[in-house]
């Protein structure tokens, strides 16, 4: 063997002068193809992503319109209601202290009940205010009144100024909110305005269970942090990806739970993602526009996409983003194919290297050398020219020694329904696993090919039909255990073999044929199952 590769490398070493033309184009041309498939696989990466983000930016329009929906039905058939009206009707006039004591007492009392009620359904605050934006009543804070929010509020100031509807992202002195600020007329009467707000914990809980990722908000650390009242920022902290940027720590514990639930990654990976992250995204958050990346852990065989769509406040301004982070088996299937790819050039350009060598060395009248190739591309098994070289040897050798030999035929079942609901990248997954499984499983003196499509051909020297099927009714339950994920789902493949013996007087075409009959029996037999000839 050595003494072989010895020749071989000084053949090469010879030849490779005589042709380095031929040498130099096609190494040139599989560099050009490989930077071509590179961009066109990151041009087909960046398209998607912007796709992504599109998505993104339509899901959280969906949320922003439930939860402006669930406000606004709050508003009119619990809010909007003469005796409440007239409550605020009153507040509005009178400037004494005691007769508004008494007021703001039967506001509380009228709603306490609907406020708790409605902070089981995430609502975060309800607060009611008096023209002039001065707060007459918080019920998350009663004991906290009469102070002016002209300044501090945007919203407020805006519905006292406009008499109309103002909502949206805004932050806050207690924390930032999304807040829909309506305002309350007693008849014609302007008598002030009330809040319903809410969380971004309610925003990403309903998120979570409409578009199901993981959810984190980062909010400008300036603007945001800026507008809490004194000893409110340290209940943010700074985010991993941002340094001009912070969450909220409340949202901490659901990130580690939902991270748990979803196997999507350990919290420790959750934090080297964002670490990895952090130099990637810098400069696009800079540009306050919806973007998404696409980054891969090393030993985690998941692709995942974090997308970050630009949050502005009520006054326009850019003061956040909402950051998605979810496995993607699109890009998955992207990148798998685009290194199969990849791998097809090398193999082509092995292949026309070795073509080069070969047609020189004839051309000189040396050794004639020739270099077919020898396994299947997809699945790194023998393919069919190979295996009847095998095949035809095995045979001289089984009818000379008098020894058995077994030849198995296999098959997917139902492996058009697989193409066909899952596609064929998910197809090309299944068939490379079976190669796996069939190469893990026989014994050492078998072998083991792809025959064409889903099928593929076990050879079984020594073996008699008897002894054939026991092996192979193990492979047949190997066959059963493989999974092959399909994005959310889990594809489970089983197969049909068929066995035939073969005879001292037997052809070759005869033992394929009376295997390729077994195996049509093991079809027609209800699948799953091993049938000889």
């Amino acid at each position: 063997m050595l003494k072989k590769l010895k020749s071989f490398v000084q053949f090469c070493w010879m030849s490779l002068r005589a042709y380095s033309l031929y040498f130099v184009l096609v190494i040139s041309l599989f560099v050009m193809s490989s930077i071509l498939l590179s961009t066109l696989h990151r041009q087909r990466e960046a398209n998607y992503l912007v796709q992504v983000s599109e998505e993104q930016r339509m899901h959280m329009g969906v949320v922003y319109f439930t939860l402006k929906n669930m406000a606004d039905v709050v508003f009119e058939h619990v809010i909007n209601q003469d005796d409440i009206l007239e409550i605020m009707a009153l507040a509005a006039k009178t400037t004494v202290e005691s007769e508004q004591e008494r007021l703001r007492g039967l506001l509380y009392e009228r709603l306490f009940l609907t406020y708790d009620n409605l902070q089981k359904k995430d609502l975060r605050q309800l607060q009611f205010h008096l023209p002039e934006s001065v707060s007459f009543l918080r019920f998350h804070q009663p004991e906290f009144y009469g102070d002016s929010l002209k300044g501090l509020r945007y919203s407020v100031d805006q519905v006292n100024e406009t008499r109309k509807f103002v909502g949206g992202f805004e932050e806050g002195a207690l924390f930032p909110a999304m807040r829909h600020v309506y305002p309350l007329f007693a008849g014609h009467e302007f008598v002030g305005s009330v809040e319903l707000s809410y969380s971004f914990l309610a925003v990403r809980s309903l998120a979570y269970h409409l578009f199901p990722a993981i959810y984190t908000l980062m909010l400008d650390k300036e603007i945001v942090v800026g507008a809490l009242a004194p000893g409110r920022e340290k209940g943010f902290s700074l985010c991993g990806v941002s340094s001009r940027h912070v969450r909220n720590n409340l949202v901490i514990p659901y990130i580690k739970q939902e991270l748990m639930e979803s196997d999507l990654l350990s919290m420790s990976d959750f934090k080297k993602l964002n670490k990895q992250l952090r130099d990637v995204v810098q400069e696009r958050l800079a540009q306050n526009q919806m973007f998404a990346v696409a980054q891969q852990l090393p030993g985690i065989d998941k692709v995942l996409v974090a997308s970050f769509l630009p949050v502005e406040n009520v006054r326009g301004q850019p003061v956040a983003y909402f950051v998605a982070y979810h496995e993607d088996a699109t890009l998955k299937s992207y990148n798998q194919r685009y290194f199969m790819m990849q791998r097809v050039t090398l193999i082509l350009t092995i292949l026309l290297l070795l073509g080069g060598l070969a047609y020189y060395r004839q051309a000189h009248g040396k050794e004639k050398y020739q270099a077919l190739a020898t396994s299947d591309a997809l699945t790194g098994l023998a393919n069919r020219l190979h295996f009847d070289l095998v095949l035809d040897q095995a045979l001289r050798q089984a009818r000379r020694s008098k020894e058995p030999l077994s030849l198995v035929m296999v098959d997917i079942d139902n492996f058009k329904q697989v193409n066909d609901t899952y596609g064929h990248d998910a197809g090309d997954r299944v068939l490379i696993a079976l190669a796996a499984r069939l190469q893990r499983a026989i014994r050492e003196q078998d072998f083991v090919a792809r025959w064409g499509g889903e099928e593929f051909i076990l050879l079984l020297p020594v073996t008699d039909g008897g002894q054939a099927c026991q092996v192979v009714e193990k492979i047949r339950v190997a066959v059963a255990k493989i999974v092959v994920p399909a994005g959310a789902d889990r594809i489970r493949i089983t197969g049909s073999f068929g066995v035939a013996e073969f005879g001292e007087d037997m052809s070759r075409d005869e033992l394929l044929k009376l295997a390729d009959q077994a195996l049509y029996r093991a079809k027609a037999s209800g699948k799953n199952c091993v049938v000889k000839a």
